[in-house]
């Protein structure tokens, strides 16, 4: 069991990861040319689906680790808080290296 929720957590983070490149990848598109759209259109939808199988595998860890007492809904609700969460520490964790390095 252990061993399952440790390559969920693996793929969880390839996920994300992946989300982060085509977001990236993304933005670096413009909107002047129809291909330039398309391509921009086309990471973002990457990116969105990246972002819910990160979702959808928090969901069922917390699903694991609960017993499956909630409804789906509310499972997917604080698995998207745990993540966001998580985003937001990490996002903490890089700016306070940045001033500590800059200070």
């Amino acid at each position: 069991m252990e061993d399952i929720d440790s390559e969920l957590k693996r793929i969880q983070g390839i996920a994300i990861e992946h989300a982060i490149e085509e977001v990236d990848a993304s933005h670096q598109r413009t909107l002047e040319t129809k291909e330039e759209r398309g391509d921009r259109g086309w990471l973002s939808q990457m990116a969105s689906r990246s972002l819910a199988v990160a979702v959808k595998i928090e969901t069922l860890l917390n699903m694991r680790r609960n017993g499956g007492t909630k409804d789906d809904e509310e499972r997917e609700r604080e698995a998207k808080q745990q993540l966001l969460d998580q985003a937001q520490a990490e996002v903490s964790r890089i700016l306070r290296k940045v001033t500590e390095h800059d200070g």
